[in-house]
């Protein structure tokens, strides 16, 4: 009795620990609370009202966004294709958005325009707009993206320059994409984050060039 008393406690305070070190788990609602800014010294909540369907700010005071579907694309493991530079050399763009539903049950889209160009040294760059729409309500917000691609056609790309500005306060805003080359476009997924709130969407990079 004792033997299975101790396992069951070590059990619970390694449940406890992997909650404080992962807050956002693969089973989690995306856009869910994530904890503090990815910033230190930032504000981790949004001063300023929200538009109706886009959801609640909790008793903690951070924003919480459910998205109506989880992410479709993943990555292939283990992916042993490989690529010569002048097959994925070009432009492409990704311009997924997905439908969001706000806990009044109305309906907004959200997520991230994506330019990039592939060179032929792999690396990677251009530009991107995070953008949400709600009835006729509309943000964008700039930055620039950088990274990738490797010889097997595994894309990677990061962006952390741009930022939000309301009342005086400065949001920094994150984003990182995961996809794969399938030979005419890139597929896998993009995880943005800004002030505590981390949302999973997919991404797909269709070659417009």
């Amino acid at each position: 009795m004792t033997i299975k008393i101790n396992i069951g406690a070590v059990l619970i305070g390694m449940v406890l620990v992997s909650f404080i070190i992962f807050p956002v788990s693969a089973d989690a609602d995306p856009f869910e609370y994530a904890g503090d800014p990815v910033t230190p010294g930032l504000p981790s909540s949004l001063p300023f009202e929200l538009p109706d369907g886009v959801g609640t700010v909790g008793s903690d005071g951070s924003l919480h966004v459910n998205l109506a579907n989880e992410p479709q694309n993943t990555l292939v493991a283990g992916n042993t294709q490989s690529f010569s530079p002048d097959q994925i050399v070009g432009s492409y763009q990704d311009t997924t958005m997905k439908k969001t539903t706000g806990v009044d049950g109305s309906l907004f889209e959200g997520g991230a325009d994506i330019d990039y160009t592939v060179s032929h040294d792999n690396s990677v760059s251009e530009t991107v707009a995070y953008k949400f729409i709600e009835q006729g309500w509309t943000i964008k917000v700039k930055g620039t993206v950088s990274g990738e691609v490797s010889p097997d056609g595994t894309l990677t790309l990061t962006s952390d320059d741009a930022m939000v500005k309301y009342a005086g306060q400065t949001y920094p805003i994150s984003m990182n994409v995961n996809a794969q080359y399938t030979g005419d476009q890139f597929e896998g997924t993009k995880v943005i984050t800004a002030a505590g709130v981390t949302g999973t969407l997919d991404f797909t990079g269709q070659r417009i060039v």
